[in-house]
């Protein structure tokens, strides 16, 4: 049971079309929206812009082709995706303690049931109703807990920052763009980083 989820920074032209165009198409694919906010910036020569950030969650066999099609929104991948983050978190074990936990309350209150059955006692009665009132309690609350996870598993989260191609849009030198070419450096430098942490 792997929940995964990813979080993506990209750059369009227009960040409020391109939230409804993501929210329409992880509905089409049988998710929903999450949250979604729409507001404005204003960059260094005082221009105010519009940004944008939204939560979908889509089914978790479908996240890549998601991502796919929110990667295809961009005009130039190689400079318009900022960042790219997909995690995965292995929860078989917390789900696998969760369910031994289950089934062993369970077992419990079925006891404590009998025994309430076979009181005579009004003071036993009451014991055996407050420690059956607690023991469904922890089931209820593991039962959530449960829940979560496969929900979690079953549907992935994606989070997209939308910026607008203004606040980001490159100093043009002649042919040369220093925005640009610090963005690929920046990416070189990080895939250097990752190499060597690989390696060690």
């Amino acid at each position: 049971i792997v929940i995964k989820n990813a979080n993506l920074s990209i750059v369009v032209t227009d960040p409020s079309q391109s939230m409804d165009v993501i929210a329409s198409m992880a509905e089409g694919m049988g998710g929903f929206v999450v949250n979604s906010n729409l507001y404005k910036m204003t960059t260094s020569s005082g221009m105010e812009v519009p940004t944008a950030n939204i939560t979908v969650r889509v089914p978790a066999d479908k996240l890549e082709t998601a991502l796919d099609q929110i990667k295809d929104m961009v005009e130039n991948p190689q400079v318009d995706i900022l960042s790219e983050d997909v995690s995965g978190q292995d929860v078989t074990g917390e789900v696998t303690d969760l369910e031994s936990r289950l089934r062993n309350l369970l077992a419990a209150e079925e006891q404590l049931l009998q025994i309430m059955e076979e009181a005579r006692r009004s003071e036993d009665v009451l014991a055996i109703f407050r420690e059956l009132t607690s023991v469904r309690e922890q089931i209820e609350v593991i039962q959530g807990q449960i829940k979560y996870y496969r929900e979690s598993a079953s549907l992935s989260a994606i989070y997209v920052n939308l910026q607008a191609k203004e606040a980001v849009e490159p100093i043009t030198i002649g042919r040369w763009q220093p925005g640009v070419e610090v963005q690929k450096a920046i990416q070189a430098l990080l895939n250097g980083g990752k190499y060597i942490v690989n390696a060690l």
